[in-house]
């Protein structure tokens, strides 16, 4: 029933992708700033956008930098901070997970694989196993860091390959008290 709603997976050309979610950010935008309270988003503004725009619409990083700087305009006047998650060794993260998420029917990796397999660009990149999936998150990872360092508000870029989410969580906290003035 709701997959009849989903625009991602290259669902809908870029332009209806595009005013969508320009339409839905301006609308959170214009209700938050009214409110009084911080607002956290896991993957929905860079994460869900640079798969679509890099994996299916094979957008180039002048045209997702292009792109993410408009969608930021409708929410500017809320000042807000990106918080970005990496880690060094992305196959060690993907195996770490891999065996976290097994389920009734398989694994976890057992379909994200074909999945970023069947897209355009892993089909035009060749990118097959085990081995093409971690290059497409390398070749994501470096655009999203290309993406973040052009963006004209203040982001925080933390190294978390330890996993000690508590120290993490401590220096997240102390950076977001800083700026925030919390």
């Amino acid at each position: 029933m709701m997959e009849s709603y989903e625009v991602y997976d290259n669902r809908v050309p870029f332009s209806t992708f595009a005013e969508l979610h320009w339409k839905r950010w301006k609308s959170f935008g214009d209700r938050a700033i009214a409110e009084d309270g911080i607002t956290i988003f896991e993957c929905s503004f860079l994460q869900n956008h640079v798969g679509e725009l890099m994996n299916y619409q094979m957008k180039d990083l002048d045209a997702m930098k292009a792109y993410f700087s408009e969608l930021l305009n409708t929410v500017a006047d809320l000042s807000p901070v990106l918080i970005y998650l990496s880690h060094a060794d992305i196959r060690e993260s993907i195996e770490r997970v891999a065996q976290e998420r097994i389920f009734d029917d398989g694994g976890w990796i057992d379909g994200i694989i074909p999945y970023y397999e069947s897209t355009p660009y892993g089909k035009k990149h060749n990118r097959v196993g085990m081995d093409g999936f971690v290059q497409t998150l390398m070749d994501r990872k470096e655009a999203e860091l290309e993406i973040i360092a052009s963006l004209p508000i203040e982001t925080f870029v933390y190294e978390c390959s330890g996993y000690d989410w508590d120290e993490l969580w401590l220096r997240i906290e102390s950076d977001l008290v800083l700026i925030l003035g919390l």
